[in-house]
């Protein structure tokens, strides 16, 4: 009898061990389902804008304020759903997102999506734009966030990579393009807001994402390309 038990609880950890190596390639599967299908939407945005230009409006210089920085406490948490997302549910998370642009770097072969908001949701699908901070190409201090790891996805998964003179580029749905240069990444603690506010005579791209287990924040700092 002793024998049969050992031999069931032996099966039900291997089971377990497969899940466990099983579940994040299945969501990385699902996080990829979604971005394939963003940049889709994306691609359809910016034809429809060269076919109907829509009058660009210029960028509003970034106001100093006090910024709350991306919660990622959720990195490192296992979702409860681990089922394959089907084609409605992927049409679903791409509607709920409002699509404002593209961030690409050669260096890391990243091409990302970028959407209005940094909130869980938004993070889950791609990379947030944090809203009160500078528009892609603006004045001022333009932050971006994105997971790099975990169940929620690898889209900031190697930015740590990153180095002085690297180029980092971003585009908005009018298929304006802007390069930024890296020049500085550092580690935060996450209530160190400052690094949102903008740097006088400057316009920046900040990248924002989880260090230590969600505990504190990378930061990758580029200046704009003239």
């Amino acid at each position: 009898m002793k024998k049969l038990w050992r031999l069931i609880i032996g099966i039900l950890f291997i089971l377990l061990g497969i899940g466990i190596f099983l579940i994040p390639s299945m969501l990385q599967k699902e996080n990829a389902d979604v971005q394939k299908a963003l940049l889709q939407e994306y691609e359809l945005l910016v034809h429809a804008h060269m076919q109907n230009p829509i009058p660009t409006v210029k960028p509003k210089k970034q106001e100093k304020e006090e910024q709350v920085l991306v919660d990622f406490s959720e990195h490192a948490e296992a979702t409860t759903d681990f089922s394959k997302y089907t084609a409605d549910e992927v049409k679903e998370i791409v509607a709920q997102q409002k699509i404002i642009g593209l961030i690409s770097c050669e260096k890391l072969h990243m091409k990302l999506v970028v959407v209005e908001g940094a909130k869980k949701e938004n993070l889950r699908a791609t990379i947030g734009h944090m809203e009160e901070t500078a528009a892609i190409g603006g004045k001022g201090n333009c932050v971006l966030a994105g997971h790099r790891g975990g169940y929620y996805g690898e889209f900031f998964k190697n930015i740590h990579l990153l180095e002085e003179g690297d180029i980092v580029t971003v585009a908005d749905i009018h298929n304006q393009t802007y390069q930024y240069k890296v020049y500085e990444q550092f580690i935060v603690d996450p209530t160190e807001v400052w690094i949102c506010n903008p740097i006088e005579g400057e316009d920046t791209l900040t990248l924002l994402s989880c260090e230590d287990n969600g505990t504190r924040r990378i930061i990758v700092r580029c200046k704009k390309m003239q």
